[in-house]
């Protein structure tokens, strides 16, 4: 299979009503009517079924957030990224962590090897 790249989208209301008008919210005293995320993902996919040597790399996550709030620009803006600077997933994406990755099989360690 030769490389392609494909680009996920997805919109989702998240919990970032709860999150954001919340703590965050109460503390810069900002009300929030209605509040989206649209997340796009772009990955580049590339294997050899005889080889059994898949690749998959994320290219590019576009996060956009779309929402409705009588309160000042400049409070919204601080709000997000308060939330930004927050989200676990987002910043695992910005500063990497190590990532460890095991299994276990009929409850036993499983050698995963190194290849695919």
């Amino acid at each position: 299979m030769r490389g392609e790249s494909v680009e996920f989208q997805a919109m989702q209301k998240r919990d970032l009503h709860r999150d954001l008008e919340g703590p965050y919210g109460r503390i810069l005293k900002v009300e929030i009517v209605d509040i989206r995320l649209h997340v796009t993902t772009r990955i580049h996919f590339e294997a050899s079924p005889l080889a059994a040597t898949p690749q998959s790399d994320a290219l590019e996550f576009d996060c956009r957030v779309t929402m409705k709030s009588e309160g000042p620009p400049e409070r919204i803006a601080r709000l997000i990224r308060m939330d930004d600077n927050t989200c676990h997933f987002l910043q695992s994406l910005i500063t990497p962590a190590n990532v460890s990755s095991s299994a276990t099989l009929g409850g036993q360690p499983l050698d995963l090897g190194t290849g695919a």
